[in-house]
């Protein structure tokens, strides 16, 4: 073994639901929820933000992210919903391309309540549950997840269900982090 890493050519891929822990089966939902959590602090966490999970998912809050001190002039923090999904949509109009999710009317407006700290939606892609969600290799623990924000703004139209787009190039990253950080 060289330094802290596993042998060379060490392997090993994770599923949800076949990690061999009785009782797993369904809980769907919740490995969708909990694996989201796990993408966002990553990102925050790289990125030297603090990383909160509220013991209460209540709000529309499941993330609060928030500056370790003063970023351009304040202390800065704000909310994530996450929705994780194998099914994200696509769409693309006037040569811009988007990622999609629809959600009920009720739900859809409750992101667009007033706050005195800003909520963005976090819309992440995640494997089928059948395929590996996470990779373990030598050197590189890689999680299988594509994540994009946004935030709820336009009014519903009256529907029962209400789609939200979020433009592809959103991604959630360190350039992402600190364009919803400026809103705050």
């Amino acid at each position: 073994m060289a330094g802290p890493y596993a042998p060379t050519g060490f392997r090993a891929e994770i599923t949800p639901g076949t990690a061999g822990f009785p009782g797993l089966q369904d809980l769907h939902n919740n490995f969708r929820e909990w694996y989201s959590w796990a993408v966002v602090a990553s990102i925050a966490g790289a990125a030297g933000l603090y990383c909160h999970v509220p013991v209460i998912d209540g709000n529309k809050t499941d993330v609060r992210l928030e500056t370790v001190s003063m970023w351009n002039g304040k202390q800065r923090s704000v909310r994530l919903q996450l929705k994780a999904t194998s099914n994200i949509g696509t769409a693309s109009e006037h040569g811009i391309d988007y990622v999609t999710k629809s959600f009920e009317r009720d739900y859809y407006d409750g992101m667009q309540e007033p706050a005195p700290i800003p909520l963005f939606l976090v819309l992440i892609a995640l494997p089928p549950l059948t395929a590996p969600w996470t990779r373990v290799r030598q050197g590189i623990h890689a999680l299988h997840a594509a994540a994009w924000w946004g935030r709820v703004t336009e009014p519903s139209n009256g529907l029962a269900n209400q789609t939200v787009r979020i433009p592809a190039s959103q991604r959630l990253d360190l350039a992402g982090l600190q364009t919803m950080l400026m809103q705050a």
